[in-house]
């Protein structure tokens, strides 16, 4: 049964042609490897949060007395707030998702 298969096998690479087979390959690699013009990318995703959004966020959230918001490295905005007379850390990620936690 392999010899069969290896034989087919054989005779399918003589009858497309190896030559053919080469040309393909060497051809797609040139069409990927075109660099983006430095005009067409853009220097932040669109969701990405900004200082006004992280303070938006929190405020929706009960929060007031927004103080010490800092980004991290990660996109991360960290800070400390107060809700029900209580100061939290409080944190909104780049997706707007938001968490707090007792310091």
């Amino acid at each position: 049964m392999r010899r069969i298969i290896a034989i087919a096998l054989i005779f399918a690479f003589h009858i497309v042609g190896l030559s053919e087979a080469a040309k393909a390959l060497n051809s797609a690699p040139e069409q990927l490897a075109q660099a983006t013009p430095p005009s067409e990318t853009t220097t932040a995703p669109e969701w990405r949060f900004d200082e006004k959004r992280a303070l938006e966020t929190i405020r929706a959230h009960g929060f007031y007395g927004v103080r010490d918001l800092k980004q991290t490295l990660a996109g991360v905005w960290k800070g400390q707030a107060i809700r029900y007379g209580k100061l939290l850390t409080v944190e909104v990620d780049q997706t707007g998702n938001f968490s707090e936690y007792t310091p």
